[in-house]
């Protein structure tokens, strides 16, 4: 899985698709793909044609990295990425355990979901979380 993140600080605002398309020839399985963000979150729609726009240029499964503390995607928006079929799963790094444990309520059937940081593994493994990713040491 390669890791692309969408920041707004460059004058690409998106990851390239040939990038994506270079990733798939080169091998990779799947994208995990941060929300665009800067200063602040774009709009739920904005936020879905973002992940519309790089599953298409792929056609890779996405991981949302669910990362960013100023621009955490919602439960309400991701919901709405119900309809772009490359993003299969949410990496939930951001920490809240209340938005984790809603995402696994109202989504868990759709995407798998993971945790990500250390603190909310054993939470999120009782709530019913798929798995996490960790760094390999």
């Amino acid at each position: 899985m390669v890791g692309q993140s969408a920041r707004r600080v460059t004058r690409h605002p998106r990851p390239a698709p040939e990038q994506q398309r270079d990733a798939q020839s080169a091998g990779v399985d799947a994208l995990q793909v941060t929300p665009v963000h800067h200063v602040f979150a774009p709009s739920p729609e904005k936020t879905v044609a973002h992940y519309r726009e790089v599953g298409e240029a792929a056609d890779l499964p996405i991981v949302l990295h669910n990362v960013v503390p100023w621009a955490l995607v919602p439960v309400d928006t991701i919901e709405m990425l119900r309809d772009v079929p490359q993003v299969v799963a949410v990496k939930q790094s951001g920490g809240d355990i209340h938005l984790l444990a809603d995402l696994l309520h109202r989504l868990r059937d759709r995407f798998t979901v993971l945790a990500a940081l250390d603190d909310l593994h054993y939470p999120a493994f009782v709530m019913g979380a798929h798995g996490a990713l960790v760094p390999r040491i």
